[in-house]
């Protein structure tokens, strides 16, 4: 059993018990007390998991209290909000639409601290300063409006969102604006926004084909801006949409790609940490380049705690590292639990954690072309099969094509996503002709394989998983799973 297998339940199981009852935060904490003095006086006995266990459980717990979702904003009131943009607005329709963090509050004659955000939408003059400056990721703004609620009930994207952060939806024209500062804010996010830009405009030297060059500025620099509304519902229709959103796929892409290129630092004196400090700092540029998207943000943190775990992993149990970065993930953000994101990312990266052993093992003999190949198509299939259910059950769409097309999709991500990003770090000229010819060329192999996809009428069908199905098979996944390391034979020690 991996370790941390023992320490994320109680976890769980603290946050759905505080997310459904308020239990008080003193009477956390003197369970947290009395837990932990049990636990150092009684160590070595075997009482002593079930009181650490509890421990967890209500350390878990009072985290979760202390990050329960929060609305100070009044519906239906004009108001005055002091907000900064925390992303660069995208135009949908005739709005721009971002999100924007809201530091201060008005709705009398007195100004209050507030710490919330909101679903901000803006007309084009709002959007362009009379100097022809647009808003974009810093930028300050004092607007008098109305905030409405994301949603009239209470749904799933309403409590989703609330989750996250975002408490209303506010739309503002010109007139509404009282003030603009005069230079943006130099946050972390205004030089995200800048190094997304600088990426953005040297993609676009490589001349790449319409379509091909959308799709690379979707997929590796998270710019939809060109992407083609009928592609975008090719993609959904054949339950592929999630390759256009740069997420924990495109983070684990960035990620192999990196481990390959400093695979020779280890072999220099301090290379295990030179490689280490690279990949994290490299992972995180790449986050920011792609539009420090929260859902980008969360893959990069997975992904580096996933790092150090391997950093000082001794025992190479993929499995239980990613158990640890999940466990860590929580400790810091519970509501990540309720992200359907997460869950996505979590449940695919599980399911290759698990069949890494059982699937590689056999691989391996094969050589390391037929070993690669083969371990490429089947952790898109696995991956795939494993988020079918939840994919069904939230988002009531089963498609058969995606099943069949993910592993082929995976391998043209990663020709696109690789190359794009090599072409954006190192724009040598000389490389041009062939870095697009292959990005054309599996962006044209991509695009087809979903339009035909989306043309077949079998291809998906509308079917929304109930919950004890979705449970009962992720039931006879984890059974499997441990009668699979339960039938494994453990290597004898010799002495000899």
């Amino acid at each position: 059993m991996p370790p941390f297998l023992r320490y994320i339940i109680p976890a769980i199981a603290g946050i759905l018990f505080a997310d459904r009852f308020h239990t008080p935060a003193w009477l956390l904490l003197c369970a947290m007390a009395i837990c932990a003095v049990i636990v150092w006086r009684y160590q070595r006995e075997n009482a002593a998991w079930a009181v650490l266990w509890l421990f967890i459980f209500a350390t878990f717990a009072l985290d979760m209290d202390l990050h329960a979702p929060k609305d100070p904003l009044p519906k239906g009131t004009k108001c005055d909000l002091q907000i900064q943009l925390t992303e660069a607005p995208i135009q949908k329709g005739d709005w721009y639409r971002a999100t924007a963090a809201v530091g201060r509050l008005r709705t009398d004659s007195v100004w209050q601290k507030c710490n919330t955000r909101i679903e901000l939408h803006c007309d084009s003059a709002a959007m362009f300063s009379p100097n022809g400056q647009p808003l974009t990721t810093g930028s300050q703004l004092a607007v008098r409006t109305y905030v409405n609620p994301l949603t009239q009930d209470e749904s799933s994207y309403k409590t989703l969102m609330l989750r996250r952060g975002v408490t209303g939806r506010a739309y503002i024209r010109e007139y509404n604006i009282l003030a603009r500062t005069a230079h943006t804010s130099k946050t972390p996010g205004y030089y995200a926004s800048k190094l997304h830009q600088t990426a953005v405009e040297r993609l676009e030297r490589l001349n790449l084909d319409p379509e091909a060059h959308a799709l690379a500025a979707t997929m590796t620099l998270g710019e939809k801006r060109t992407l083609d509304p009928t592609v975008r519902a090719a993609y959904s229709r054949t339950g592929l949409a999630h390759i256009l959103a740069i997420s924990g796929l495109h983070v684990g892409i960035v990620f192999v790609l990196l481990n390959l290129l400093f695979y020779f630092l280890p072999a220099f004196p301090g290379g295990h940490i030179a490689k280490n400090i690279a990949l994290i700092a490299a992972i995180w540029l790449f986050a920011a380049a792609g539009g420090a998207s929260a859902s980008v943000v969360r893959a990069a943190l997975m992904f580096s705690i996933l790092q150090i775990s391997f950093a000082f992993s001794r025992r190479g149990n993929p499995l239980n590292t990613v158990l640890g970065a999940g466990f860590i993930m929580l400790a810091l953000e519970p509501n990540y639990l309720f992200d359907i994101s997460f869950q996505l990312s979590m449940i695919a990266v599980l399911a290759l954690a698990a069949a890494y052993r059982p699937l590689f093992g056999q691989t391996a003999r094969m050589g390391k072309t037929w070993s690669w190949t083969i371990g490429l198509f089947s952790a898109g299939l696995i991956a795939t099969l494993a988020v079918a259910p939840l994919v069904s059950h939230t988002f009531g769409n089963v498609s058969v094509m995606s099943v069949l097309l993910n592993p082929l999709v995976i391998l043209t991500a990663h020709i696109i996503v690789a190359i794009s990003l090599l072409w954006t770090i190192i724009p040598i000229p000389l490389l041009t002709p062939v870095f697009r010819w292959l990005i054309e060329g599996a962006a044209w192999l991509q695009n087809g394989a979903a339009g035909w996809s989306a043309s077949l009428g079998w291809g998906s069908w509308s079917y929304r998983m109930p919950t004890w199905a979705m449970w009962t098979l992720y039931a006879i996944y984890i059974l499997l799973l441990i009668g699979y390391y339960a039938g494994r034979k453990k290597p004898r020690l010799s002495m000899q």
